[in-house]
């Protein structure tokens, strides 16, 4: 065989060894990255461990944070806090050649957007308490959202880093300064979260020339949408405060914003916060005349509004400010103005069906849902709703999506027509019937339930002087 035939014969060998060579070095990163996954069971097993992005060693007592996939824990290193840790229970070599192989191999496998997105995972599962709020992970958490925002101008790590800075963490001392900077950012300027929030560190320094640049930075949120930024400026004109009080605006503001939420509240139980400070003030301004007449039914009305939803954030495990006022306020309106009368429910225009009704919007849906006779002779009334009713009548004031009542009274009487039970205007007879009406857009309207009640009874002139 020739000199070339032999060039030939080697190459073609070593085209075909050396893809198995490739092989077998990216192999050994592959035999340890299926135990950095879903590995709790195996670090609890171990006595060492060693993470193979930081490479540092360490006990395997040390391990306190886990990341959680859909109920599969992956070991967070207590030193860079990332998911490469491998347990000597793995039976794995923690050290030598092949561990440094595998290590070298992830090392040259993590392109900057790799790294980028181990940074967000991390930074993600302290910002919702999934790890130890200790003074390394605080410290992580800060240089990761640093070199996310420097290294690819990120929105998200901008805001994040400026919420950090505005606040503080138990190690992280507050900065509003380089809060403000951040917010300023240009990659922010169009962020209404970011706008509003630069607004709240103008608004919380007190002093006149921020109140401008408070007043400037809610405008441009409000601009982009921001509900909180629009209460603000309500906030703003009630007071005066900068520019030049206008309690009237504040108010017809207020009842716009209260009117936009109004759905967002009762159908999605979201801006609660908002809701509450929006309602609360309502109350207030009714209840005192500021920038409307006064009506105290009215603010009691808010007032069950803000209440219920201070009740539906403390489901969810949240509190409000407002909370502590409103609930000492809304009892001291009900015990002095609202007393209870008697059983029998008296219908005109400020107290029971028009209580709710005035809060009603597009998406709401009220049916009867019984109208009977108990073995008594009293006449019971169910109604129900996909919206909390606003009840106020007979000292009875609550937020419910159903409700019952009866009169005791004798002869009243009651006709349903039909087997529609859903309705969307009441209409009064004075204090002698009310009707129910559905609304078809197909058909028109239909009256499907009609109460009548008695006559009052006549008094004579010697009762009418006595009375």
């Amino acid at each position: 065989m020739g000199l070339l035939a032999n060039i030939k014969q080697i190459s073609f060998n070593y085209v075909k060894i050396m893809p198995m060579i490739l092989e077998e070095e990216k192999n050994i990163y592959q035999e340890y990255a299926p135990h950095m996954r879903d590995n709790e069971l195996e670090i609890i097993s171990s006595d060492r461990c060693c993470c193979l992005n930081c490479r540092q060693r360490f006990s395997a007592r040390m391990v306190h944070n886990w990341y959680n996939d859909k109920g599969k824990n992956d070991a967070s290193c207590p030193y860079c806090g990332l998911p490469y840790v491998i347990g000597d229970a793995s039976n794995l070599p923690l050290e030598g050649e092949k561990f440094e192989e595998a290590c070298n191999q992830l090392d040259a496998e993590q392109t900057p957007e790799k790294r980028r997105e181990d940074m967000i995972h991390f930074c993600v599962s302290f910002y919702n308490h999934e790890f130890d709020d200790s003074q390394l992970n605080e410290s992580l958490y800060e240089s990761y959202l640093q070199y996310i925002y420097e290294e690819f101008q990120d929105a998200t790590a901008a805001i994040s880093l400026a919420r950090l800075y505005a606040r503080g963490l138990t190690y992280i001392a507050p900065n509003t300064e380089r809060a403000i900077e951040l917010y300023r950012e240009n990659s922010l300027r169009g962020d209404e979260n970011a706008l509003y929030e630069l607004g709240v560190l103008y608004d919380n320094r007190g002093a006149e020339g921020d109140d401008k640049k408070a007043f400037e930075a809610f405008s441009r949120a409000a601009a982009l949408g921001s509900i909180s930024a629009s209460i603000f400026i309500a906030d703003y004109y009630l007071h005066g405060k900068y520019v030049e009080e206008d309690q009237t605006f504040a108010v017809s503001a207020l009842l716009s914003i209260v009117s936009e939420l109004y759905p967002k509240v009762f159908v999605n139980a979201i801006e609660l916060t908002e809701f509450v400070k929006c309602t609360y003030n309502l109350a207030v301004c009714f209840y005192n005349g500021i920038g409307c007449q006064e009506n105290h039914t009215r603010a009691l009305r808010y007032l069950l509004l803000s209440a219920y939803a201070c009740e539906s954030m403390a489901k969810q495990g949240g509190a409000h400010p407002e909370t502590e006022a409103v609930m000492p306020f809304l009892d001291k309106l009900i015990s002095n103005e609202f007393p209870r009368m008697s059983d029998t429910m008296v219908f005109d225009e400020d107290t029971f069906f028009d209580s709710f009704f005035e809060q009603y919007d597009n998406l709401a849906h009220m049916r009867f849902d019984y109208v009977e006779y108990n073995r008594e002779g009293s006449l019971h009334l169910g109604i129900s709703s996909n919206r909390p009713m606003m009840i106020v009548d007979l000292g009875n004031a609550y937020a419910q999506t159903f409700f019952e009542t009866e009169w005791t009274m004798p002869n009243v009487k009651y006709e349903i027509y039909g087997e529609e039970r859903r309705f969307e205007r009441i209409e009064f007879e004075g204090f002698e019937a009310v009707n129910f009406y559905h609304t078809d857009p197909m058909v028109g309207e239909s009256l499907v339930l009609r109460l009548v009640f008695p006559p009052a009874p006549q008094l004579n002139n010697d009762e009418e002087e006595d009375a």
